[in-house]
């Protein structure tokens, strides 16, 4: 099972083929998959029971549903720790064209300026001070 706290920096990938039991829900099959910490990327399989992943190594084929990924990269979810997606979020609620780059999870309102809350009487001022901070227009926002 991949141990996403693995502290020690040792790979969590091994071959989980022996360890196989229950029938996985998915397996994504040919894989080159990266472990997110730093380790080499190898080829292998990454099946997922429960929506959470189950085993990674060479895998059999008991699986509900499989995908052959043809040696496309595989990897956890990226988290982006500095965006300016503070009032994009208002007008492109899926944050494009993140999501289609591998972030699944953004942080937002980290640099100590946002414009929610907003109250009336404040809203006119957060807005000029986001049309400096973004260099946008404020017919833009």
């Amino acid at each position: 099972m991949l141990n996403r706290r693995n502290t020690n920096r040792t790979s969590p990938i091994e071959d989980e083929s022996a360890k196989e039991v229950a029938m996985h829900d998915l397996v994504i099959r040919g894989a080159i998959v990266v472990d997110g910490l730093g380790h080499d990327p190898i080829r292998a399989d990454v099946a997922v029971r429960d929506g959470r992943i189950a085993a990674i190594g060479e895998l059999g084929k008991d699986a509900s549903d499989s995908v052959d990924a043809g040696g496309l990269t595989l990897m956890p979810g990226i988290v982006d720790l500095h965006t300016h997606y503070d009032a994009q979020i208002t007008w492109d609620p899926t944050l494009s064209p993140s999501p289609s780059l591998g972030v699944t999870t953004a942080v937002i309102g980290n640099c100590g300026f946002g414009i929610v809350p907003s109250p009336p009487h404040l809203r006119d001022l957060i807005m000029r001070n986001l049309a400096v901070v973004e260099g946008m227009d404020l017919d833009a926002l």
